[in-house]
C-alpha cells in the first residue's frame, strides 16, 4: 500500500507532466495554423485627397495690351502686297503674325476676288465685338500699291458677293447680328471709286407661326437704308 504522502507527490507529478504536454501540443498547433495562413500584403495607405487641378489658362495674347480704337491695318496689307501667304485666321494688327489669344485689336483678313479678274482683293475685318460684328474694309492691289474700295457703313458679321458686276465689281451684301437669329443686311454697289449702299433690309430666322422655332431660309423685309444704318 502506497503511503498517503507519496500518493500526493505522484499525483502532482502526473498533473504537471500532463499540463506541460498540453502546452506543447497547443504551441505546435498554433505554429501549424500560422504556417497555413496567407501572408498579408503591405498595408494600403489611404490616398490623400487630390489637390484641385491647375486652372486652364488661355494662351497669353502676343499682340500687346494696346486696346485703342486706332487699329493699324498696314502690317497685314504689306504682308498681302508682298504676296506672302495669308491664312483664314486672326492676326495681330501691329505685327501681322498669327494671334495666340483674343485681343480687341486683332484683325481677320480674307481674300476675295470681287471683280472676277483672277486677282484676289483683301477684305479685313477688325474691331470685332463679342457677337462677331466688325468693321470691314476691302483693298485692291496695283502692283506694289493698293487702294481702298470698300468701307462698311454698318457692322459686318458675314459678307458675300452677289449679283452682276457694276463698273467692273460685283455687289457685296453684308449682314450684322442683332440677336442669334436676326439682324440687318446691306447691299453695296461699286460706283466707280467706292462702294455705296443701294438697298437695305432686316432678316430673321424666327418662325412667325411657332414661337421659338427656327426656319431654314430667313425672312427678308426691305427697309429704308437710313433706318437700318441708324441702328449702327
Amino acid at each position: 500500500m502506497i503511503p498517503r504522502r507519496s500518493f500526493y507527490v505522484l499525483i502532482a507529478v502526473l498533473t504537471f507532466t500532463i499540463g506541460l504536454l498540453c502546452v506543447r501540443l497547443a504551441a505546435d498547433d498554433s505554429e501549424q495554423i500560422h504556417r497555413e495562413l496567407p501572408v498579408a500584403d503591405e498595408p494600403v495607405k489611404v490616398a490623400e485627397k487630390a489637390s484641385d487641378p491647375e486652372p486652364f489658362n488661355l494662351p497669353e495674347d502676343n499682340c500687346g495690351d494696346d486696346l485703342s480704337d486706332d487699329i493699324p491695318l498696314r502690317p497685314i496689307i504689306r504682308k498681302w502686297i508682298r504676296k506672302e501667304k495669308i491664312k483664314d485666321t486672326i492676326y495681330c494688327s501691329k505685327t501681322a503674325i498669327e494671334a495666340s489669344g483674343y485681343n480687341g485689336t486683332n484683325v481677320l483678313p480674307q481674300l476675295i476676288d470681287i471683280n472676277d479678274d483672277g486677282i484676289d482683293e483683301l477684305a479685313v475685318r477688325y474691331g470685332c465685338s463679342g457677337t462677331g460684328n466688325c468693321s470691314m474694309k476691302i483693298f485692291q492691289r496695283f502692283g506694289k500699291s493698293y487702294r481702298q474700295v470698300f468701307a462698311d457703313q454698318q457692322s459686318v458679321n458675314y459678307f458675300e458677293k452677289v449679283g452682276e458686276r457694276h463698273d467692273g465689281f460685283r455687289d457685296i451684301q453684308t449682314r450684322s447680328h442683332g440677336s442669334c437669329c436676326d439682324g440687318d443686311q446691306v447691299t453695296y454697289r461699286f460706283t466707280g471709286k467706292a462702294y455705296k449702299p443701294i438697298s437695305c433690309a432686316s432678316y430673321s430666322y424666327w418662325d412667325e407661326n411657332v414661337r421659338g422655332n427656327i426656319i431654314d431660309v430667313p425672312r427678308i423685309k426691305k427697309q429704308k437704308c437710313r433706318e437700318v444704318l441708324d441702328r449702327q
